[in-house]
């Protein structure tokens, strides 16, 4: 993890703010929904759990600029940023992911952007992930939408959506059944701001 400050993006009950970063010298800013921030706040309030070191920023992705909202509390985006985005894109529309992406891009050369996904190809080609968006709609009321393109060749593929939005693809790894010619549930990515590789 390299940055000045780190941002985790629909951070839900995410816990490294209170542990993994704790003893790190950076700004740690959390990002979610109102509801769901106001719930994890009440917990945090309840257990007892220093959180002062956090900044919560409430956001609905769907609706309003992130970027924005970070800015409103203190954000800097001249500094670089790690930007943590975990559970989080198989729940958004298209537009959501690329206007992410593109917001990211524009922050500090070397900021870096992780993030875990579903591949659209077993998301909407497989019985399995059709079966995974239906129990996901029944169960949560919320289905997966969005699944990232890993076909014919699962790092290229990535490769080649990163740099159209203004992405170097760092490092990546795909989920499941990792078998020459299987097709993976989904992977991990780390991605760099490409303005830091001129």
């Amino acid at each position: 993890m390299a940055g000045d400050q780190v941002v985790i993006l629909g951070a839900g009950w995410d816990t490294r703010a209170y542990g993994l970063l704790i003893d790190k010298k950076v700004t740690i800013y959390e990002v979610d929904a109102p509801g769901t921030q106001a719930v994890k706040l009440t917990a945090i309030d309840k257990t007892g759990i220093n959180a002062s070191h956090v900044t919560f920023v409430s956001c609905d992705f769907n609706r309003q600029s992130w970027l924005d909202a970070l800015k409103s509390e203190g954000f800097d985006p001249e500094k670089r940023t790690f930007i943590l985005w975990e559970g989080v894109t198989m729940y958004l529309e298209k537009s959501a992911i690329q206007s992410t992406l593109r917001a990211v891009s524009t922050l500090s050369p070397g900021s870096q952007i992780a993030f875990d996904f579903f591949s659209r190809e077993w998301l909407e080609d497989t019985l399995v992930g059709k079966m995974a968006r239906w129990g996901a709609r029944a169960t949560y009321g919320e289905p997966f939408t969005f699944g990232f393109p890993v076909r014919p060749e699962f790092s290229a593929s990535l490769r080649h959506y990163l740099e159209k939005h203004g992405f170097a693809l760092d490092r990546d790894r795909p989920l499941g059944d990792e078998a020459e010619g299987k097709l993976p549930y989904g992977g991990l990515v780390l991605a760099v701001n490409s303005a830091s590789n001129c």
